[in-house]
């Protein structure tokens, strides 16, 4: 139950510090194009990392990885 709250504040914190490093992109004439690309790759190598850390099942899924790609 407490690890569930811990990981809920740290997406909190992490979705806190990214809208104002977007913000400050944006302040300065810049796109978040890149940035938003960069979020989505890191999202997917977390969630390739912390799935099977969770559910404690670690083989390679083949048609999860390509749906995570896509």
């Amino acid at each position: 139950m407490s690890f569930t709250i811990e990981l809920m504040v740290v997406a909190g914190i992490f979705a806190a510090i990214s809208n104002l490093f977007m913000r400050r992109s944006i302040d300065a004439g810049g796109t978040t194009k890149s940035y938003v690309m960069i979020q989505f790759f890191l999202t997917f190598l977390c969630s390739i990392v912390i799935h099977p850390v969770r559910s404690g099942y670690y083989a390679w899924d083949h048609s999860i990885a390509i749906f995570g790609i896509v």
